[in-house]
């Protein structure tokens, strides 16, 4: 028979005995997994009904890698219901218990995910439970609770990384920065290969103030794979160092004359040209930019091919990125803000901003 699975409130209750029609709440889900399980009282393997979350499953006691194979393609809430047919007939399966918890906490059921791997934590006492026991909670954002737990992972397992990283962001959220730092530089040192690892070292380092360490990793960071959401979110953070670098050059509320300087250039040399060679310049801008521009160091130059001649440094070439986004994105966050030097720029060329 197939597994499926139906929302409680969609049963048809006319198709039901009397008797069971008329029961309400827990009562109602025992005697309609009842019913069911009669009508495959002569199924050749073991059929299980079970309740969760307002939805009825039934279906055959499934093998647990079924489970584990729809789980790790991201079908969660089919694993999980899968899960709790094996549950149902062994309330007692660990590999149930921690999988479907895993599950549940990705899910945000946060509720469910603890009572599950709680359970199976008690008669597994794992390592691995327990750190999918301490996220949980710091999902829930019960840091002092992830923390014992977390640390009793590594208890278990000394060199456990995602025991050790995990502590060190909940260590972060909790504002303990120095004892955070040194659990991830630790791990950082024995895993340089960790994108992850070093991610974290680098949001460490920004926690304890030390942003010039932090770009330099961050640049590892990415350098490591370039096309991940966490390289996404190390540029994104690489570029708030940066920001912030700016401004504390430039004094609080200061305009920087230099990038107002360089918008005035970027604006003059965009409208003198066509839109396929304004595309051109955008395009060769936002791609050495993905690499990363160092905004605060006038020493380094960049050249393109679109402009031929010219030697940029960093802040003139994201003012050429903020001036194409404009013309080609009108409306999207460049990512670096520069609306006071852009409208000081457009002050200074005799236009209006936009």
């Amino acid at each position: 028979m197939n597994t499926f699975s139906i929302r409680l409130t969609d049963v048809d209750r006319s198709q039901l005995s009397p008797e069971v029609r008329i029961k309400q709440g827990k009562d109602f889900e025992d005697a309609v997994c009842i019913h069911l399980l009669a009508q495959y009282a002569g199924n050749q393997k073991p059929v299980a009904a079970v309740v969760e979350d307002g939805i009825l499953t039934i279906g055959e006691v499934p093998d647990m890698d079924t489970a584990i194979d729809l789980l790790s393609k991201g079908k969660l809430q089919e694993g999980v219901a899968l899960c709790n047919l094996i549950l149902s007939h062994d309330p007692r399966h660990v590999p149930a218990l921690y999988n479907s918890g895993m599950a549940l906490s990705d899910l945000g059921k946060l509720d469910y995910a603890l009572e599950r791997l709680n359970k199976a934590f008690t008669q597994d006492p794992t390592a691995n439970i327990a750190i999918a026991i301490g996220v949980a909670y710091s999902r829930n954002s019960e840091m002092a609770k992830a923390c014992i737990w977390l640390k009793r992972a590594i208890e278990l397992d000394p060199d456990n990384p995602y025991a050790r990283r995990n502590l060190g962001g909940v260590l972060l959220q909790m504002g303990n920065n120095a004892e955070a730092l040194s659990i991830l530089e630790s791990l950082a040192t024995e895993n340089p290969h960790d994108q992850g690892a070093l991610f974290a070292l680098a949001q460490a380092l920004m926690a304890n103030g030390n942003d010039t360490k932090a770009d330099t990793v961050f640049i590892a960071t990415i350098n490591l794979a370039p096309h991940t959401p966490i390289a996404d979110a190390a540029k994104e953070l690489r570029s708030r160092i940066a920001h912030k670098g700016f401004r504390e050059n430039s004094g609080a509320g200061a305009v920087r004359m230099d990038a107002v300087f360089y918008f005035v250039d970027a604006i003059k040399t965009y409208s003198l040209m066509s839109k396929e060679k304004q595309m051109a310049i955008f395009q060769e801008v936002a791609i050495v930019g993905m690499r990363g521009l160092d905004v605060n160091d006038p020493t380094q130059k960049y050249t393109l091919r679109s402009l031929p001649g010219k030697m940029l440094s960093g802040l003139h070439m994201t003012c050429y990125m903020w001036e194409g986004g404009r013309i080609f994105m009108p409306g999207t966050n460049m990512g670096f803000d520069l609306a006071r030097e852009y409208e000081a720029a457009m002050t200074l060329a005799g236009r209006k901003t936009p």
